[in-house]
């Protein structure tokens, strides 16, 4: 399936609602430009996978249920959230931001061209971390993935392999975000900003996606490296002066909550369905040791999330690294 890079299709969609959601926020990495070339790819793969290969795989009167749902892809939302996706169900609605997908994509590049490289990719979570917890280099713009890292954008591409592998890991992790989506909408989720209904949403979209990949006959592998940076740059008890001032917090803003049960019930939903998405692979026995692999990530993500020190290390690392030391941590790659 053409994605980002090379989808070439139009389609129509409806604009998006939301208060700022085509303001320019100062702090966002990306230009003007950087959204024209997403937005013009972007849309119609967008629309592909939720319309054309997603919803297609539920059952006919689920199918009807959702009629009249839109996608919606405003090309900025202020203040700028790196992985701010979210759906509406009350309006039957899924907002997809530009900006995200940009972030994503380059994201996903990076991680596949430090990974290829045999270097550290805890340092791209730990930029994922510093977003969230200090201010951009001169208080200016966040640098990208890409630039962050002092990379150039064409030049990782222009190696067939990191566009080949990113393709995937981004391909793969929007469809799971997208499949969460749907689940708000089609189980009629309201935030209520009670903790433990949150909680328990978040597990039952979680849930609803699994079961569509699995009618997809598509692991998520992609999803595995969304959380891991979602993990590092999602605010704990460590960022707080008490847990009791996290907990205090959580309770008014948390409304798409990470913690270790979520991650770890994904990662024995992956387990438990190994064999099923290895069956049509060239080496099933091969296939099914990574989907295992898999599974076994995103329980040490369970852990690590719920693990207090591990929490406050990731925090602790993150508030004090400088942007430039960012820029050198992948010597075996071209510098810009």
């Amino acid at each position: 399936m053409a994605f980002l890079r090379n989808a070439i299709f139009a389609v129509t969609l409806a604009a998006a609602g939301g208060a700022g959601a085509q303001t320019a926020d100062p702090r966002s990495p990306y230009a003007d430009a950087d959204i024209d070339r997403v937005e013009e790819r972007a849309v119609p793969a967008l629309h592909g996978i939720l319309f054309g290969n997603l919803i297609p795989r539920l059952p006919r009167a689920e199918q009807i249920a959702l009629t009249g749902l839109t996608l919606e892809t405003p090309r900025r939302v202020s203040p700028w959230r790196p992985f701010a996706v979210w759906a509406e169900s009350h309006r039957m609605a899924i907002v997809f931001p530009m900006e995200t997908i940009r972030f994503l994509d380059d994201l996903a590049t990076v991680t596949v061209a430090f990974n290829r490289a045999g270097c550290d990719l805890n340092r791209v979570a730990t930029y994922a971390g510093m977003l969230t917890r200090i201010d951009p280099p001169d208080g200016d713009r966040f640098p990208d993935p890409i630039t962050a890292f002092g990379l150039d954008r064409d030049s990782l591409l222009a190696d067939p392999d990191i566009d080949k592998f990113s393709q995937l890991q981004l391909k793969t992790a929007i469809a799971f975000v997208l499949a969460h989506e749907l689940g708000h909408v089609a189980l009629q989720h309201v935030a209520d900003g009670d903790a433990a209904a949150s909680r328990e949403r978040e597990r039952a979209a979680d849930a609803y996606a699994l079961r569509l990949h699995r009618l997809l006959g598509a692991p998520p592998l992609g999803a595995s490296i969304l959380f891991t940076m979602m993990g590092h740059a999602y605010l704990g008890a460590g960022d707080y002066p008490s847990v009791a001032a996290f907990e205090a917090s959580f309770r008014e803003r948390g409304t798409h909550p990470l913690d270790g049960d979520r991650l770890r019930a994904i990662g024995d939903a992956i387990e438990a369905d190994a064999a099923y998405y290895a069956r049509t692979e060239p080496d099933p026995d091969a296939a099914e040791v990574q989907m295992r692999t898999l599974a076994g990530e995103f329980r040490t993500l369970g852990r690590n999330l719920d693990d207090a020190d591990v929490r406050l290390l990731q925090a602790e690392t993150a508030r004090t690294t400088r942007w430039d030391e960012l820029e050198n941590a992948c010597a075996r790659l071209r510098v810009r």
